[in-house]
């Protein structure tokens, strides 16, 4: 892969499309100073992308584009363009050839052309990527940049090697990857405080639920005792129920009569709406038209707005056109004249080429006689020199050999002695058995999983052993007789009789008034309100089921208040209309009626044997437990103690494994010594056999002689100098006229498109207006539509507002008649609260068994009522003791597993992916230090050897600058020249200096190498003697990638293929001839 050609048009200088044909090799461009030589590399760097426009030595992106002189018109755009050979398909492009183009436009942006089709600056770079095409930012040298590699800082000198090295990129990455650890940490705090919170929640939740459960085992069986009851008392109640409801016919009756009036006043009503609501349709039919037309003819004027629009931009494009026909018709007059002044410049500078032909043949004969005389002599010469050089170039390389030699030996003794250090350590260590460790450590981990299976059923048995337990021993504590307080419940009602559960009912005290409830300390009182009837009707009071938003039969008869005053003032509102077990207060009291007292019962004190049996379980199972909770200890003591066992064989076989390999390289470096040795010995003998040598030449002669042909030569040099310029004029002026003349074809053939344009634009203006009339009649036919239509609406708008006052009319009808309605059934119902008094007691069992959701079912007459109230206040007493209860747990207890485990899942992937990135840095930071470690050590050995090769003898290297942690915070060039002591780079002259600085160029080259580089004048500061270990440089380079050298120095310009020359035609404007060498 190689650049065939660089094709620049308008960019600075370069005005007219100036291509340059490059060689493989070495492509030399001179020229003196001021001439545009340096444009050249600024249009390289366009191309390749470059943006900054400090690098591209232009204050905006304008002064890019040619800026005009005094015959030459500004130009408004510029570019670049290279054709890239591809035959071997380096570029990730099919074709053979690739051509990338790169345009920039006045005032616009740049944008690049890629084998003809459009393509964007990030596309353009992924090519140039792949195939490492200037990689580094070195492979173009700017003029005067040489020396700005060795006065670099440290650190600037080791931001070269990464870049060199590949490792900007790695940096940015761990960057990233840094920023995303320390989102992923701050995601993992979140996720950790979200885990426990619901692990907490979830924790209570499963308590709440094992109590709830056991609540509706025991609240199952009391419903079956109390359906008994209830059934009961139902069927001794139940024939009285039938007798009492035929006093409600007559009115019922007279409702009836009512409700059919209504019903005809109601179809009056629904078919006068049926019509209101069809009138209403059509009104909205109507509207929805007329919008429709509405938008029509918005539509129409938005398109005649766009077609006058379309005709005023075409009648702009037709003028532009007629000026540009007019500008090109001017610009093809101006090239005729260039064409004819130029033909008569060839015919002036023929004859001038006739003269200097006959000078030159004269000049060649003399040379030739004076030629033929110093071969001879410098034939006898150049045998004498071979051997000298002969004899000391094999000199200068065996010592070269012997100190490379000698270097190589000394480094590996040190990394001989280094891997002997290393060795000791390791001898001792002998492999462990890790299938054993592994096979170990699985036991134990099943072992574990069963002891905490074991030790989790355990649990739960005592969890529900223990709620028995408590339950009995409520039983137990209330069955000694208790002793009340004057003034307390107990103490009034005389209770002398075990009432399990009532215990702190009973010690309440009983008030009267909210002053002596708040004199007290106690937090439960009891109201002294005599039991009455009552119905279903709240009065105000607010169920409690509906404040904690749970709907269940057995928080029937508890109600909520604000303050402890409301729930007073209730009790004593509602006497005997209401049933109100307890009402419960914002401001933390418990207000209970006396009919909570009446309905205790007493205990079965047979549960004490249950209770002592249930304590002994408890206290095996606890016992249990603690078992295997030591078991599980010591199971996870081992299963610790096997994972530092596995971690240690883990590290054991790593370090026997670095041991080999380090036994291995000590070996391989023992023989390398040795072979070393025996080289030295043999160079050294055979450096003494090199320094003899007896032989003489008298000079004189050979100096006279050359001096005489040197002159010939020089004259006829200038000669050929002359003739070759006049030569390349013509040729140049062919070549403008050439470039003329393609030009004049193509104005021409721009007046003919610029012809048929036009006609196709008046062709379009012509439609347009046709259109435009079309569309400007269907507007007005949408105008007289949408009136119409308009009028129409307001007549269907007054046909029902009458239809609206008709139906209001009705209503009022329709609302007396209910006035009537609600008048009988008020009468029914001060009836039916006449009879619900004498059946009191019926409409209290009723309402309870609704309240209570229980079934009504058949008993057997046997039945006693004493013996099921005795079992519902057991059942009653056990689900007290079961308070307060979370009903809500059992539905939140999935939910809240499957939040946790979600939580749970998401914490992990967090650490998961924590861990992942932690190992993605680690791994970065060990790839940027091998890999820089590797450039560096490539690098200071291309260094060392180019040294070599430039100066013959003396030391370089690129030295490591460590920080206070052991990094690498710099590097630093250190040579030391030939027959000299070291000396610090900035008192070297300004030859040396270009020397070192190209020696670590050309290293950069070495290790990174770009298919192509650029180089502006880094030759300047060289003597002639240095300028021809440059060119040696040069050649060696060309062997491997394409040179473009910009350069004044004859020596360089020897080893071109190809040279090309930069002349000022005039001020601003560049100008190129070209010379090919065989």
């Amino acid at each position: 892969m190689y650049i065939e050609s660089i094709e620049i048009y308008g960019f600075k200088t370069f005005v007219n499309n100036t291509k340059f044909i490059l060689s493989k090799g070495i492509t030399c461009i001179v020229g003196p100073n001021g001439s545009g030589k340096s444009n050249i590399v600024d249009a390289i760097r366009f191309l390749f992308g470059e943006n900054r426009l400090s690098l591209l030595r232009a204050g905006e992106s304008s002064d890019l584009i040619f800026a005009g002189s005094t015959s030459k018109e500004p130009m408004n755009v510029a570019s670049v363009k290279i054709v890239i050979n591809n035959e071997d398909k380096i570029l990730p492009i099919k074709t053979p050839r690739v051509i990338i183009e790169r345009r920039i436009i006045r005032g616009k942006e740049t944008k690049y052309i890629v084998n003809g089709n459009d393509s964007s600056l990030q596309s353009v770079q992924e090519i140039f990527k792949s195939s490492n095409i200037f990689g580094l930012t070195h492979a173009i040298v700017g003029q005067g940049r040489i020396e700005e590699i060795l006065i670099a800082k440290p650190e600037e000198k080791k931001n070269i090697i990464d870049r060199v090295a590949g490792i900007t990129d790695l940096r940015k990455r761990k960057e990233e990857a840094k920023k995303k650890l320390e989102e992923t940490e701050e995601n993992l705090a979140k996720a950790s405080v979200a885990l426990s919170s619901v692990k907490s929640e979830y924790d209570r939740v499963l308590r709440e639920a094992k109590k709830v459960h056991i609540y509706y085992a025991l609240t199952s069986e009391l419903k079956s005792f109390e359906e008994k009851f209830y059934g009961l008392k139902l069927a001794k109640l139940r024939n009285e129920l039938s007798t009492l409801k035929i006093g409600l016919a007559e009115k019922k009756k007279e409702e009836s009569d009512i409700q059919k009036n209504m019903l005809e006043v109601k179809g009056k009503y629904e078919e006068l709406s049926k019509k209101l609501e069809e009138t209403q349709t059509l009104f909205e039919i109507q509207n929805q038209k007329r919008e429709e037309l509405t938008i029509k003819k918005n539509k129409l004027s938005n398109n005649i707005d766009s077609i006058k629009n379309l005709i005023e931009i075409k009648e702009k494009e037709l003028t532009e056109l007629n000026l540009r026909k007019e500008r090109l018709e001017k610009t093809k007059s101006y090239i005729l004249f260039d064409i004819e002044k130029n033909k008569q410049n060839i015919e002036k500078l023929k004859q001038e080429q006739l003269n200097i032909e006959n000078e030159e043949n004269v000049l060649k004969a003399q040379f030739t006689m004076k030629k033929n005389e110093r071969d001879a002599l410098e034939e006898e010469y150049n045998k004498f020199n071979r051997v000298l050089e002969q004899r000391e170039s094999e000199r200068v390389q065996i010592e070269r050999k012997i100190s490379a030699f000698e270097k190589e030996l000394e480094f590996l003794k040190r990394k001989s002695d280094e891997l002997e250090h290393k060795i000791i350590p390791l001898r001792d260590l002998k492999p462990i058995d890790l299938s054993l460790i592994d096979s170990e450590l699985e036991k134990v981990n099943i072992s574990i999983d069963e002891k905490k299976k074991i030790i989790e059923d355990k649990e739960k048995e005592i969890a529900v052993l223990e709620f028995r337990i408590k339950t009995l021993k409520n039983i137990l504590d209330s069955a000694t007789i208790p002793s009340f307080k004057d003034g307390t419940l107990g103490k009034l009602l005389n209770i002398n009789k075990n009432l399990f559960g009532l215990k702190d009912y009973f010690e309440g005290v009983v008030v009267r008034s909210v002053n002596e409830i708040k004199k007290g300390n106690a937090k439960k009182y009891f109201l002294d309100l005599p039991l009455a009837n009552n119905n279903e009707d709240n009065h105000g009071l607010e169920p409690i089921s509906e404040v904690i938003g749970v709907n269940s039969k057995f928080l029937t008869g508890i109600f909520y208040t604000e303050t402890l005053d409301e729930a007073i003032e209730k009790f004593k509102e509602l006497q005997g209309k209401t049933f109100i077990r307890k009402i419960v207060t914002g401001d933390g009291y418990v207000v209970l009626s006396p009919f909570e007292v009446e309905r205790s019962s007493g205990i079965n004190v047979e549960e004490e044997h249950q209770y002592n049996a249930m304590l002994l379980e408890l206290q095996t199972l606890k016992a249990l437990v603690q078992d295997e909770r030591v078991a599980l200890n010591v199971l996870e003591n081992r299963r610790r103690n096997l994972l530092n066992e596995q971690t240690n064989a883990k590290d054991i076989e790593r370090k026997i494994l670095e041991r080999e390999r380090l036994e291995d390289e000590l070996e391989k470096n023992k023989s390398e010594i040795e072979r070393l040795k025996n080289l030295l010995t043999e160079l050294k003998n055979e450096r003494g056999e090199k320094l003899k040598l007896n032989a003489s030449f008298d000079f004189s002669k050979l100096t006279n002689i050359r001096d005489q042909t040197d002159k010939l030569k020089d004259e006829i040099s200038k000669i050929l100098m002359r003739k070759r310029e006049i030569e390349l004029k013509i040729q140049n002026i062919e070549k403008e006229n050439s470039e003329l003349q393609r030009r004049i074809e193509s104005i021409e053939r721009d007046l003919i498109e610029l012809e048929e344009k036009k006609e196709n634009i008046l062709k379009e203006i012509d439609e347009n207006e046709h259109t435009l009339n079309s569309q400007i009649a269907l507007l007005n036919e949408t105008e007289l539509e949408l009136k119409a239509i308009s009028s129409e609406i307001e007549k269907v708008k007054s046909e029902l507002n009458a239809l609206k006052g008709q139906e209001g009319n009705l209503r009022i009808m329709l609302e007396k008649l209910n006035d009537e309605k609600e008048s009988v059934r008020g009468a029914i119902e001060r009836i039916e609260l006449s009879i619900a008094k004498i059946e009191v007691n019926i409409s209290n069992l009723l309402s309870e068994l609704e309240e209570k959701g229980l079934k009504e079912v058949l008993v057997s007459e046997g039945l006693l009522e004493e013996n099921l109230k005795k079992e519902i206040e057991r059942l009653k007493s056990e689900i007290g003791s079961l308070q307060p209860l979370d009903f809500t747990s059992i539905d939140k207890e999935g939910e809240l597993k499957a939040n946790y485990e979600e939580k749970k899942i998401v914490f992990d992937d967090i650490v998961s992916a924590k861990k992942e990135l932690e190992k993605y840095i680690e791994d970065l930071e060990r790839t940027i230090k091998t890999k820089f470690e590797s450039t560096f050590d490539s690098l200071n050995k291309h260094f060392e050897r180019i040294f070599l090769e430039i100066f013959g003898d003396g030391e370089a290297k690129i030295e490591k600058i460590i920080d206070e942690f052991s990094e690498v915070k710099g590097v630093e060039i250190s040579v030391r020249l030939p027959f000299k002591k070291k000396q610090p780079l900035s008192v070297l002259s300004g030859g040396e200096k270009s020397l070192v600085a190209l020696a670590f160029l050309f290293a950069i080259f070495e290790v990174n190498p770009s298919p192509f580089y650029v180089l502006d004048e880094v030759d300047a500061a060289l003597d002639d003697e240095n300028v021809y270990k440059f060119g040696k440089l040069l050649e060696n380079m060309s062997k491997k990638s394409q040179l473009i050298v910009i350069t004044h120095n004859k020596q360089t310009m020897e080893k071109a293929n190809v040279l090309y020359g930069i002349t000022m035609e005039e001020a601003g404007v560049s100008k190129v001839v070209s010379l090919k060498f065989a």
